[in-house]
């Protein structure tokens, strides 16, 4: 008869001769072994020396016991309250037939188990023994890279196995994915674009966590950056002065310069004009990084712009600055392009003539202000914003460049100064001697100087032969 059968006939009938053999024996060995302590949950310590030495029926079945698949905790001895429960599922005891406020479970070995008890009289008694197939949890997580080369983007991918099944698994940023019942292995990918440390947790079905994480360092998803100097403007078309010759076409220009904020290094570095800003140019020219590039073929009234094509050795390509702002070309007579030399008298004068140069918003550079003549005696010059002209027929030139290198110049003639006074007039008296009248004849004066011409002339009646200050008012003469 199997131990089944001798526990639920104890029930019904009382002990047997066996059972009151190893009551007896149990009690002489309790009574030689010195109680110490109680761990919680698990039998007296000396019990143990006394259940390894009971022989009984039912050490020698060969009971199968599902509890092994059920009961399992991580490197933890199977509890009584799960021995119990499976026992009673399994028909061995019969519910209600045990007191678990005093039945005790202690592991001999890895897999062996006795179940134990104090009866009515309060003797201990081996109600279970017997072999266990008790699962250790297993769950191990790995995480692989599909490249330690420098990339865009690392592809991790991320393997868990457990040999009683996992129940869910956490990545960054992600929400919480769960398995279905009996899931044992699972494999996922997670695209990584940051160089940082990333965790990966899997849970098992026993509530079992582990979490594994992996640095990544060879992620490279930073694009050049590039900056243009100038980037974009207002430029002009070149203008020599001379309305008889061709001046050209205008020049614009910019450097170039690349920067990689990521690990990879820059690897193509090219650049091309264009007149749109929204479709790219399909012809490229290499530049070398900080170099200042020029188009010299630029017609007055268009807008061009400078496309970048710069991308790292990964494939990141640079999107600021990918096309410029627009370099515009204006005429040479707009007012932002032009030199306006302004005189402070536009008629004959006997005085000095002050001109003032205003040169156009876009002319920055290279400012000249020159006057023919010999300084001091013909002109006088304050830097390049007036010249004082002192004498005719000088010529006043003003030259200025924009950012690019365009020059434009103006120049104006000075033909009004008049310094020179007009000739004296030949006076003649028709007698030298004393008459009751006398004809007096006056031949015209006339200018010698710069050409003004005589505006007028007067003459004065005196019985003197005082001459009359400039000031006198005379009677105005039409001429002989």
């Amino acid at each position: 008869m199997k131990r089944v059968e001798k526990l639920k006939y104890k029930k019904e009938k009382g002990l047997t001769l066996l059972s009151l053999i190893i009551t007896v024996i149990v009690l002489i060995i309790l009574t030689m072994v010195t109680v110490t302590s109680f761990k919680g949950g698990g039998i007296i310590d000396s019990t143990e020396e006394v259940v390894n030495e009971v022989e009984v029926d039912a050490a020698k079945t060969d009971i199968e016991l599902s509890i092994a698949k059920k009961m399992v905790t991580s490197k933890k001895a199977i509890t009584i309250e799960d021995i119990f429960e499976q026992l009673e599922q399994d028909g061995i005891i019969m519910p209600g037939d045990s007191n678990k406020e005093t039945q005790q479970v202690k592991t001999k070995d890895q897999g062996y188990v006795f179940v134990i008890r104090k009866d009515e009289n309060g003797n201990w008694e081996v109600i279970f023994e017997g072999n266990v197939e008790i699962q250790t949890p297993e769950l191990t997580v790995s995480i692989t890279k599909n490249t330690s080369s420098i990339v865009q983007s690392v592809i991790l991918t991320i393997t868990a196995q457990s040999n009683i099944g996992i129940k869910s698994y956490d990545a960054p940023g992600e929400a919480t994915k769960t398995y279905s019942s009996g899931t044992t292995s699972i494999t996922e990918t997670y695209v990584v674009s940051e160089n940082k440390t990333y965790t990966f947790t899997v849970i098992n079905s026993n509530g079992n966590v582990r979490s594994t994480s992996i640095t990544i360092n060879n992620v490279d998803a930073s694009a050049p950056t590039v900056t243009l100097s100038p980037n974009g403007g207002n430029y002009t078309a070149p203008d020599d002065g001379d309305p008889t010759t061709a001046d050209g076409n205008a020049t614009i220009k910019t450097t170039i310069t690349a920067s990689d904020v990521g690990i990879s290094g820059l690897k193509t570095l090219k650049y091309a004009w264009s007149e749109s800003s929204t479709t790219e140019p399909t012809s490229w020219t290499d530049f070398t990084n900080g170099e200042t590039v020029t188009k010299t073929d630029c017609v007055a009234g268009k807008i061009y712009y400078l496309w970048t094509n710069v991308v790292d050795a990964v494939g990141n390509r640079a999107q600021d600055i990918k096309v410029s702002n627009g370099f515009v070309v204006g005429s040479s007579t707009a007012a932002t392009n032009s030199i306006t030399l302004t005189p402070n008298y536009n008629t004959w004068t006997n005085t000095d003539v002050t001109v003032t140069v205003k040169f156009g918003n876009n002319l920055t550079q290279g400012k000249t202000l020159t006057c023919t003549g010999t300084a001091g005696t013909d002109y006088t010059k304050n830097g390049t914003s007036s010249v004082v002209v002192k004498t005719n027929n000088q010529t006043v030139k003003a030259t200025a460049k924009d950012a690019a290198g365009n020059t434009v110049t103006a120049s104006l003639t000075i033909t009004i100064i008049d310094k020179d006074d007009p000739t004296a007039p030949v006076i003649t008296v028709s007698s030298q001697t004393y008459a009751t009248s006398q004809t007096v004849s006056v031949v015209t004066p006339s200018d010698d100087g710069d050409g003004s011409g005589i505006a007028y002339y007067e003459y004065y009646k005196s019985e003197t032969a005082t001459v009359p200050t400039d000031e006198t008012t005379g009677s105005v003469m039409t001429g002989k």
